[in-house]
């Protein structure tokens, strides 16, 4: 009945309000891969030192998100994979207690449930996770279950049970809660059976946190020279936009917030449109102000906002300035800083946003870089600096009426061959796909969302990787409009389908 009275109450294009809602609780069966899902091999990313084979890959947590194994490197590292009906299942006391000992040394325990011995894991996701913290009040991280032997065992344990190619591995895992230990160089070092108590390991564990130089915990800050972004533990596309100025990802976890910390950094910059983990951040002594901006560019009134912020925050100590990924909004936000305060030419923050990876598509971010110029000291102390740590996201019907109208920027974009209409010369297509991204990941997160089961969450998050996707073909312009047109209809066939069930 809400629905119903919501799309009477916008009174426009009620069937594709009805849909798009549909695309958001409805998961598509046959999931949009990429080379790092599903635990397949990443890509090579930009750092130094390049990321050992052991971490070169992309996993989903537990709760579905997709964790890099690659943030952790520099560290020590125990693979685990466990199960919630075994035996050995009492490990988990273990397991936690060496977190607890060791995490803020070096240590990192990743969890894989597996169910490939006796159905003895047969539960849900969402009910492992559950198990273990009820019971365990497990703080190590957990990931979604995998196959760890047979035919449909995921590329991770491949790799480490090939005696061929990780020498110290004793071969297939025969049951649950077989470890695998790694040094700070993501190397494996010992392939422990499930006897091997997490107490009975310690010692090793405890040698190889000794054995980490002194550097292992330092991370050289990304300089105005890098001719490419570098990629830290926990953080990634990080550019340099002035000395101690720096643009990237949201941080990745506890870990990214630790890298923000031993770079010195003490202000965060959020412009995304997520609300930022205020709470992890503020556990290492970081500040947060959160000040979104759109894809279509940065609003003067803004612009003043953020170049009020920064400044201001430079005053004790780097600032890091982020939005999802790192490469757009937070680099033309960067550029837009840069620009105000008098660090760059627009040329030059152009060309940094161009390290940055910023997709030529994005012309409003580049054109408010481009036609940006240093701000009067005055304009600056003008701005009121009491900045919030998160602007609250929309509520949900609100939020639902915004995803209509981009809907309907979308569907004009498709009827010109997915590029700008003629009619409407203010919308880039990949900008308007970025805004969906955006409006998703906020009502995913927001309160309806997280008193709905789980199921309807999941159901977010599925579409959120579909709008993803259909940005990424924008913004990589590899896709033919043949492609995006049937992406854009399989959307639709999902959403009427859901139409039917959720209307009333």
């Amino acid at each position: 009945m809400q629905l119903a009275a919501l799309a009477q109450r916008v009174g426009r294009s009620p069937h594709l309000l009805f849909a798009l809602l549909g695309a958001a609780l409805v998961a598509l069966h046959a999931p949009m891969a990429t080379a790092q899902e599903g635990g397949g091999e990443a890509p090579p990313e930009i750092g130094t030192p390049p990321i050992p084979p052991t971490l070169n890959f992309t996993m989903k947590g537990i709760d579905g998100k997709e964790v890099r194994l690659s943030k952790h490197q520099g560290k020590v590292i125990l693979m685990v994979n466990v199960a919630s009906r075994c035996g050995y299942t009492p490990q988990y006391k273990g397991l936690q207690l060496l977190h607890e000992k060791y995490h803020e040394k070096g240590l990192v325990i990743l969890a894989f449930p597996a169910n490939n011995f006796r159905n003895q894991e047969p539960g849900t996701n969402e009910e492992i996770k559950d198990f273990c913290t009820t019971n365990y009040d497990v703080k190590f991280q957990l990931f979604e279950k995998v196959s760890v032997k047979g035919e449909d065992i995921c590329p991770l344990y491949k790799l480490l049970t090939s005696k061929e190619k990780t020498p110290a591995s004793e071969g297939e895992i025969n049951w649950n809660f077989e470890k695998f230990l790694l040094d700070h160089n993501g190397t494996v070092v010992k392939h422990f059976r499930s006897k091997a108590t997490p107490e009975q390991i310690e010692p090793e564990i405890v040698k190889l946190l000794g054995a980490m130089p002194e550097s292992a915990g330092r991370i050289e800050a990304p300089q105005l020279a890098d001719a490419a972004p570098r990629d830290l533990p926990g953080l990634h596309n990080v550019v340099a936009y002035h000395e101690g100025y720096w643009s990237g990802s949201a941080p990745d976890g506890a870990t990214g917030f630790e890298t923000l910390a031993a770079l010195g950094v003490k202000t965060i910059i959020s412009v995304d449109g997520a609300a930022p983990d205020v709470e992890t951040a503020r556990a290492r002594g970081l500040r947060y102000i959160h000040l979104p901006i759109g894809y279509n560019g940065v609003s003067e009134e803004r612009q003043v906002e953020l170049a009020r912020a920064t400044r201001d925050a430079l005053a004790q100590g780097p600032v890091y300035i982020h939005c999802h990924h790192g490469r757009h909004r937070s680099a033309g936000a960067a550029g837009a800083v840069a620009v105000s305060l008098g660090w760059l030419t627009p040329d030059g923050a152009v060309e940094r946003m161009k390290v940055s990876g910023t997709a030529a598509n994005y012309t409003g971010l580049y054109a408010c870089v481009a036609h940006s110029a240093p701000l009067d000291a005055s304009v600056i102390d003008a701005v009121n600096a009491d900045f919030a740590e998160v602007s609250r996201p929309v509520g949900f019907v609100k939020g639902m009426v915004e995803v209509e109208l981009v809907a309907d920027n979308l569907e004009a974009i498709e009827k010109a061959g997915w590029t700008t209409p003629r009619e409407h010369p203010d919308l880039v297509p990949a900008a308007e796909a970025g805004r969906m991204v955006d409006l998703f990941r906020v009502l995913a997160e927001g309160r309806r969302a997280r008193d709905e089961s789980a199921e309807f969450r999941a159901m977010l998050v599925e579409s959120i990787n579909i709008a993803q996707q259909i940005e990424d073909f924008l913004v990589a312009t590899t896709a033919s409009r043949a492609q995006l047109t049937e992406q854009f209809q399989r959307l639709t066939a999902a959403c009427n389908a859901c139409h039917a069930q959720y209307r009333d």
